[in-house]
């Protein structure tokens, strides 16, 4: 019961940041046509603006900036993040964007900063943003393992709540395909008042004793697919909050995890509906329930 109502309570909290990451979001729109980070095609190349792939360099501004000048972009700009590992905190990407759409491509290791103090809220958090992709084979490591032992949520409902990895905020039409999420501090992905999105052959991975570390979890979204995934964490592997309507899970393994879930639901009052969910040829193995309505 303390641990759903600390998840609640952490989509209320996102709620609010969300809407205060939006005027900075519009500081970032406003300077978005600063230089290109790299050249032709629309690309912008995380390393042409100083990120260092080496694992210990603070590369949060470089790919920041990268942002920036793609979201300001026209056409179908494509943000590189090429083979190496790079450290960063708090990465806020908000729109809406200038061009027909923007892919972030995926190739090497996006780590989050074990310094607690570099996020306010979130780790990666994209906000207003129409026709994402985030594609490749590289990963988004929270390297939650460090910080794990300071979640106290399964016991305390005053809890500090850890960065999710991964937050989708009102994006319309966002494809997540290809890469790896693992060992996230809090949620490895979080979805929140989105219209269609595909999760597509990615793979979600934690121990099974890391607390906290929901798969994928959505609310009040709609059209949401969830494609030939694998996910293995400590927690409910997909689960599906008030407002939810229109998704499709197939092809999942589970497993370990808490399952599939919808919930928890009706704690509230005038609570939106889950409603239009369909579950088919998915695996669960190794979790502590199957599918489950909580």
């Amino acid at each position: 019961m303390v641990l759903r109502n600390v998840a609640m309570r952490a989509l209320l909290l996102l709620a609010v940041v969300s809407v205060a990451y939006a005027a900075k979001g519009k500081e970032k729109e406003e300077s978005a046509d600063g230089p290109a980070a790299s050249g032709l095609g629309g690309e912008y190349d995380i390393t042409k603006l100083g990120a260092k792939p080496d694992g210990t360099t603070d590369c949060t501004e470089a790919v920041e900036e990268a942002w920036a000048s793609a979201c300001g972009s026209t056409g179908n700009p494509t943000i590189i993040i090429p083979k190496g590992d790079f450290l960063t905190g708090a990465l806020n990407f908000t729109g809406p964007c200038k061009g027909d759409g923007l892919t972030i491509k995926l190739e090497g290791n996006l780590l989050a900063s074990n310094d607690l103090a570099k996020f306010k809220s979130n780790w990666i958090e994209i906000m207003r943003v129409k026709k994402l992709s985030i594609t490749g084979k590289g990963n988004i490591d929270g390297q939650g393992k460090a910080v794990w032992t300071k979640n106290s949520c399964q016991k305390n409902y005053n809890c500090k709540i850890l960065p999710n990895s991964l937050v989708l905020d009102f994006c319309d039409d966002a494809l997540i395909e290809g890469i790896s999420i693992i060992n996230s501090k809090f949620f490895h992905m979080n979805i929140f008042q989105c219209k269609g999105v595909t999760v597509k052959d990615v793979k979600v991975t934690a121990p099974g004793d890391s607390p906290n570390t929901d798969g994928i979890h959505m609310g009040d979204s709609s059209n949401v697919s969830i494609i030939d995934t694998t996910i293995g964490v400590g927690d409910d592997c997909i689960s599906m909050g008030p407002g939810t309507t229109k998704v499709n899970i197939s092809g999942v393994t589970c497993g370990p995890g808490h399952g599939i879930s919808i919930g928890s639901l009706g704690r509230y009052k005038d609570e939106k509906d889950v409603t239009d969910i369909t579950v088919k040829n998915c695996v669960l193995k190794g979790s502590s329930n199957g599918l489950r309505i909580k």
